[in-house]
């Protein structure tokens, strides 16, 4: 399978995923705030993403773009016949249930002011007040960053969702930009 058809495939099945989860169908913004949420989550642990997108900084938050592009059509995402997890390695897996577990409760508006906390859109914040409708490509390096503090309704556990170590956020972020400069010299 190429790159480009299993980056898709792992997004739809993220989809597949949390709407089943929401018992077989959720709100389109929901899922997207639930996929960067595994996905921050997943390279802060792990050095990659889970769905291989890439984000944008938009007024309702940070946005995986192909997964918008996969789900442009509709406001509600049904779980599909043909949901499958094989494609997913066991730690992708443990970060989705855990992102699910921890935020499957909140609504679509709750994620996305959760994501206007984090440095990935702090950074253009700014320029999204003064163009609402335009969008700024995050730095992905950005997801390695904490929050300088967070604000909502939000239970402990999902206020303290990202607090990994400084170590294990620099260890990381090197891996990832290791296997990034890797795989530019393929490309």
């Amino acid at each position: 399978m190429k790159i480009m058809e299993q980056k898709n495939e792992n997004i739809k099945q993220m989809l597949n995923f949390f709407a089943t989860k929401c018992g077989g169908e959720i709100d389109k913004v929901k899922a997207l705030k639930l996929i960067w949420i595994a996905d921050r989550l997943h390279i802060r642990h792990h050095a990659r993403t889970i769905s291989g997108d890439c984000y944008y900084a938009m007024r309702m938050g940070a946005v995986p773009s192909e997964a918008k592009s996969i789900t442009a059509c509709c406001n509600t995402i049904s779980k599909s016949a043909d949901a499958n997890t094989n494609c997913f390695s066991e730690t992708d897996i443990k970060c989705m249930e855990l992102t699910f577990q921890t935020f499957g409760s909140l609504d679509w508006n709750d994620l996305s002011a959760y994501s206007h906390n984090f440095p990935e859109w702090k950074r253009y914040e700014s320029f999204l007040a003064k163009y609402p409708n335009r969008r700024k490509k995050m730095e992905i390096d950005d997801f390695f960053c904490n929050p300088e503090n967070i604000d909502g309704k939000l239970t402990d556990e999902q206020l303290h969702f990202f607090d990994e170590s400084d170590e294990q956020l620099n260890l990381c972020k090197e891996i990832y930009n290791e296997n990034k400069a890797i795989e530019g010299l393929w490309n």
